[in-house]
């Protein structure tokens, strides 16, 4: 087995005395030490090896495939394998090609300071993600611990608690958290007027307020849904939910998607879950990326077209469900080409599908 050449060290102190000696013995022998600048000011007596760490991360991977074979260590905060750089190098390199030394996360260092147990708390990395991602997960009484960009950051976080009637939540704002500049401040979301603060940024929150709390259960509310009308209404796409069944790494197609509240919904039901849209209709494809966008999604992926031109083009799915408008004629080239055990779900809005299920079934199952 080859001796890694990468190695990643967690910091959130200032103190490097709290390293240990296997991650101390690797910043010596290193010939590149990457990191941010708040991580390399504290290793004066490396400076001549030292860099700031590439960004966006496909530098960092190309400087690192450039100096394949060095001795190279990556500096990052707490750790690196919870919202943190580790699984995109272990994704890039080989299992033999690194190693790892933890600290702990700023999620457990807050968890910390506000007493709360971790099991009881939401935790979230929105450095790169839209604060919609949280949307579904605001209710009164939850607790979050986010990890946020910068300064301003925090204040759109705030904005947003506040735009969706959960303005009197309670906000603690850790600056610095883990470094002997460490400050903590509190405000309430609909009163927040810091400005100037400093990365790294971590918040607590207590959530209040009596904004609209997206239900955990499947089938919920359609004003929720950007929609023209043409949409499955709430207690339908419940059953249709049950009976689509979501379960993880699983697939979708949702063909003729119309305002894609059922793909939505699917992909809310579990973090691993994917989806492929197809909808003709070029203003309802608008309405999929926007309610997309409401709820954070980023695991859809959008055709326009005829369901029968792109279906095809589409990753082969787990699950397929069809709104409407199916025929014997788009069943026989699905059919043949879908999966083995592919289950097939459809909501029959005419007497015609109806008609058309049921001589499926007697031929096919």
């Amino acid at each position: 087995m080859n001796k890694p050449w990468i190695t990643i060290i967690g910091i959130n102190h200032d103190d490097i005395s709290t390293l240990n000696k296997l991650a101390l013995k690797a910043l010596f022998e290193a010939e590149i030490i990457f990191g941010a600048k708040r991580h390399l000011n504290l290793f004066n007596n490396f400076k001549k090896k030292c860099k700031i760490l590439p960004v966006p991360i496909k530098k960092t991977f190309q400087k690192l495939k450039n100096n394949q074979g060095k001795k190279i260590v990556i500096l990052v905060s707490g750790n690196a394998f919870w919202f943190g750089l580790g699984s995109l190098i272990s994704r890039q390199f080989n299992r033999d090609e690194w190693q790892c030394f933890q600290a702990p996360s700023s999620f457990s260092l807050a968890s910390a300071e506000m007493g709360w147990r971790m099991e009881d708390v939401m935790f979230f990395g929105l450095h790169a993600k839209k604060l919609e991602v949280i949307r579904a997960s605001i209710a009164p009484n939850i607790k979050f611990i986010i990890l946020l960009r910068d300064g301003n950051s925090v204040k759109k976080l705030t904005n947003f608690f506040t735009e969706n009637g959960f303005g009197d939540s309670k906000f603690t704002i850790f600056e610095s958290l883990g470094y002997k500049n460490f400050k903590k401040k509190n405000t309430v979301a609909k009163n927040n007027n810091f400005i100037n603060l400093k990365h790294p940024l971590c918040v607590a929150i207590e959530t209040r307020g009596n904004g609209l709390v997206i239900p955990s259960n499947s089938g919920i509310p359609d004003l929720f849904f950007a929609n023209d009308g043409q949409i499955t209404k709430q207690y339908i796409r419940s059953i249709t939910l049950s009976a689509l069944s979501p379960m993880p790494y699983k697939h979708l197609w949702d063909l003729g998607s119309g305002s894609g509240s059922i793909a939505v919904e699917w992909l809310l039901s579990e973090k691993t879950t994917t989806v492929s849209a197809v909808e003709k209709n070029k203003k309802r494809v608008d309405f999929i990326t926007a309610n997309c966008d409401k709820f954070g999604l980023d695991r859809m992926s959008i055709f326009t077209g005829d369901i029968d031109k792109v279906f095809k083009k589409l990753k082969k799915p787990d699950v397929i469900f069809i709104g409407g408008g199916l025929n014997e004629k788009l069943f026989k080239k699905i059919w043949n080409f879908i999966p083995k055990n592919t289950r097939i779900v459809v909501n029959g809005v005419t007497i015609e599908t109806e008609s058309c299920i049921t001589n499926l079934f007697n031929n096919f199952g």
